[in-house]
């Protein structure tokens, strides 16, 4: 399981992106030794209490997988 997010720190910076959130998972995926991921959603949770640094934050989630190849 891995899940990425993006940050929107301030009102007139962009809002979250979602493949800045996907390419955090990706990256947690690697660091696992996974080659693969398949994303089961992403979510935008506004107005976010729990952290005092984002207006709004975009997460993915997936899972990562090790995929290996078939000999022909």
């Amino acid at each position: 399981f891995v899940e990425g997010q993006d940050c929107q720190t301030k009102n007139h910076l962009a809002s979250p992106d979602e493949i800045i959130a996907r390419t955090h998972a990706r990256a947690q995926a690697f660091e696992k030794n996974a080659n693969a991921v398949i994303f089961t959603g992403c979510a935008l949770i506004s107005d976010d209490k729990s952290s005092k640094q984002c207006i709004s934050t975009l997460v993915c989630y997936g899972k990562a997988y090790i995929v290996i190849p078939q000999k022909q």
